[in-house]
Parts: structure tokens; sequence; C-alpha cells
């Protein structure tokens, strides 16, 4: 969705002749003719970084993670020159090995053990320790996988020059866990104006107008609904909850509608996915929201929830509630 719009607005502005857009992603494809896709193999991205003609000042990555490190060093050894930017989008932090155990509650905990097969909770479990790391580098490099562990990601990070996030919260939290170099400088920026956002409606017709309480904004397991549903049922609220579940983990997901169906009594659980504007448009009837969620998440929620006058909870942990 946002490198769409990007390239849209590079395009109506006149600078597309001065910028090249790829993908690095295989997960992700874009029908967009502007933007090239990279295969997941370091010969390939060094291959295009050689057949590159002219000068490039700038490279920006949307976000800087493990997979974009070859590409990086790859730039680095050509443009020494070159300026590096990083537009945060949270997930880069709460997917590192060290850190995502943190992030869960008791439920999403127990969850994410008894889900993930045994190969996957021992290759996450090899690479938090140093000598297990060095062993999955030298794997990637034999198997040609764009990917480095954690050890060589956090040492590359030293070469940002420009951090670009929402929350300055995030900046400061990343200064203490990751190298920055001294110089980095750190950017405001989000990703929409609310016009954008909230589409045709306006911003002037869009409020809040209903008591429904709604409940975190996706089937991540980061979302820690689980505890939230459980508090709800104690106290035998005689509310709406509507549960938002288009996104995320399937099980995960249906393990939330599970108990939300079969211990509460008015719930609404979204399981497919909407347009930006009807979206927007359904949470008019949300009076009170709570997000359990532990890091940078549902910024657009959060935005587009308090421009309505909802009520919101979040989780003291969050950078969100802490800026």
């Amino acid at each position: 969705l946002y490198p769409r719009y990007v390239v849209e607005n590079i395009r109506q502005y006149g600078y597309m002749d001065e910028n090249r857009f790829i993908n690095l992603s295989e997960q992700v494809t874009y029908a967009i003719p502007e933007i090239t896709q990279l295969a997941d193999s370091i010969r390939v991205q060094c291959r295009w970084v050689t057949a590159w003609e002219g000068p490039m000042h700038r490279v920006v990555f949307h976000p800087y993670q493990a997979s974009c490190y070859d590409l990086l060093h790859a730039l680095k050894r050509k443009f020494p020159a070159l300026r590096v930017g990083w537009v945060f989008w949270s997930f880069e932090l709460y997917n590192r090995p060290s850190v995502y155990m943190q992030l869960l509650g008791p439920f999403s905990t127990q969850f994410y053990q008894n889900s993930k097969p045994f190969y996957h909770r021992f290759v996450k479990g090899l690479k938090q320790s140093w000598p297990g790391q060095v062993l999955v580098d030298l794997l990637y490099r034999v198997f040609d996988k764009a990917l480095v562990s954690e050890r060589l990601y956090l040492r590359s990070i030293r070469q940002v020059d420009d951090f670009y996030a929402l929350l300055e919260e995030d900046f400061h939290y990343l200064q203490q866990v990751t190298p920055f170099a001294a110089s980095v400088i750190y950017h405001r920026m989000a990703y929409l104006s609310l016009e954008r956002m909230l589409g045709s409606a306006g911003l002037g017709e869009i409020k809040s107008e209903g008591n429904t309480l709604m409940v975190g904004h996706a089937a991540g397991i980061e979302g820690n609904q689980f505890e939230v549903l459980e508090k709800l049922n104690q106290m035998q609220l005689a509310r709406k909850i509507f549960i938002p579940l288009a996104y995320g983990d399937a099980a995960y997901r249906d393990q939330l509608a599970a108990y939300a169906t079969s211990h509460l009594q008015d719930v609404e659980i979204l399981l497919e996915k909407m347009t930006p504007e009807a979206y927007y448009q359904k949470l008019r009837e949300v009076g009170f929201c709570v997000m359990n969620v532990r890091v940078q998440q549902g910024i657009g929620n959060i935005t587009a929830l308090l421009w309505m006058g909802c009520k919101l909870f979040l989780s003291e942990q969050s950078s969100t509630y802490r800026e």
C-alpha cells in the first residue's frame, strides 16, 4: 500500500527520472512498472548494483531489516559517500529474535510455543547465541540467501544517516538497543495525512457515534487480545464488542474468535478485509478501544480513533503510549 503511495506522489511532482524503486520482498509484489522486483539472492542484488550506471546519492529503506543487509553492503562498496535513510515500520523491531518473546502476553507465549514447529523454535533460539548466529550467517552465504543474523544486522545499522518515524520515542528506544552512529538524524514522518487516511468522507464528517468497545486491530499474536477478552468476560460488560481479525495469524484468529463467541454476549468479529474508506466508516461505531500491543502497531487505527473522539486504552509498555 505505502510503496504505491510513494510512487504516486513522486510521479505527481515530476521526480520519476531521479528515483528508482526496488522491492526486496518475495511475499509481496506490486503491479507497478516503476517498481523493480529483486530476487532474494545475494548474487542477483550485487549484479543489480554492479550494472548501475551513473551516480547514486541516497538510498532509503522501508523498512531496513536483515534482508536488506547485502544490498546496502554492495551499495556502500560502490558508492562510499551514499547517504542511507531508514523509514521505520516497527516490524523490524518486534521481529528480532532477542526482542520478540518479550512482546507476548501469557496466552500468546503459550500459543507461540504450541503452534510453531520445533524446527522454527530451534532456529529462532539458535539465532540468539553468538556461535549460532555465525553458523546461520555461513549457511546464508552458502545457499545464496540475502539474509543475515541479528549480529551483522545490528552492526550495519551504524551506516544509517537518517531515521524517519512518526514517534520519536521509537528512535530513542532503538538508540538504546542498536549501535546507531552518533551523527544519525531523526526526522518525524507520517505515512499518510489524515485526509488521505480517512478517504472520501472527509475529516469533518467522520466522528464516533457509537458505544461499541473495540479490542485490538489485527490477528497478530503480538496483539495480546486474549487477556483483554478474559477481563471483559469477568466484568460481564453490557456492551457490544468489536474485534478486527482480518489480518494476521489464521490459527490465532480462530482461537480468539472461538473464545469470544463462546464467552461474550454481544460480539462482532471482522474476518474479511475492507477498503480503507469502508473500514474507517465502520470505526464510527466505536466509542472505546483497548490496544494491548506492547510495541508501536496500529498507528492508523489509533490516529483515526483519536480524531473521531474515541476513548483509547494503550499498554504502558508501548512507545505510542509513552509519547
